[in-house]
């Protein structure tokens, strides 16, 4: 480009207006060649984000359905498992300050936790990733906790025949049970919106 100097202005040299068939056929070869590989480069990149975004679209579908097909089993082990840890924590809190040391209350309680059975979870554990990078965690984690606590207490339940040694097993898991509880009700605010 040069200026002339009576009127100050960019007088073009060469090239016409760019992306016009003078442009085009003022260039060389090679340039043809590095504008056609530049819009090739362009146009891949293009397809590879709509391509992208196509198979997050298709997986986010595909979380959704299986999270609406299986939520209401899901949200329904969970409820009778909350039920049942809170009627655990209440029992826990009348034998520990009532002082009540009654061998079949102490294993009734215990055997309300032990009875919990997840059959949703059974059902569907081959599944439960496909809920998602956020819910997936929160509700396999709620169930193995769960699971966890329901072993601990069938063990104490076999093993342990003594009144006082089942009423401090008792106490012991009712100590953990609020955090269970509030794991469950995560994993029912993560399931609850998809039924």
């Amino acid at each position: 480009m040069a200026m002339d100097p009576a009127c100050a202005a960019v007088k073009a040299i060469g090239h016409s207006w760019p992306f016009s068939l003078k442009w085009w056929l003022s260039l060389t070869a090679a340039d043809q060649g590095a504008w056609v590989a530049g819009l090739g480069a362009f146009v891949a990149a293009l397809v590879a984000v709509g391509i992208s975004y196509m198979q997050f679209r298709r997986d986010a579908l595909r979380e959704r359905r299986i999270a609406m097909a299986i939520a209401p089993a899901l949200a329904g082990d969970l409820n009778l498992a909350l039920h049942a840890l809170e009627q655990i924590k209440e029992d826990a809190f009348k034998i520990q300050n009532f002082r009540i040391a009654h061998h079949e209350e102490i294993e009734r309680a215990l055997r309300s936790i032990a009875r919990i059975r997840l059959m949703a979870f059974e059902r569907f554990k081959e599944v439960l990733p496909m809920l998602g990078n956020t819910r997936a965690p929160i509700v396999i984690e709620c169930y193995a906790t769960i699971l966890r606590t329901v072993e601990l207490v069938r063990d104490e339940l076999e093993t342990t025949p003594e009144t006082q040694a089942l009423k401090e097993g008792l106490i012991a898991i009712a100590k953990n049970v609020d955090n269970l509880i509030s794991r469950v009700k995560a994993a029912q605010r993560e399931l609850m919106p998809q039924v």
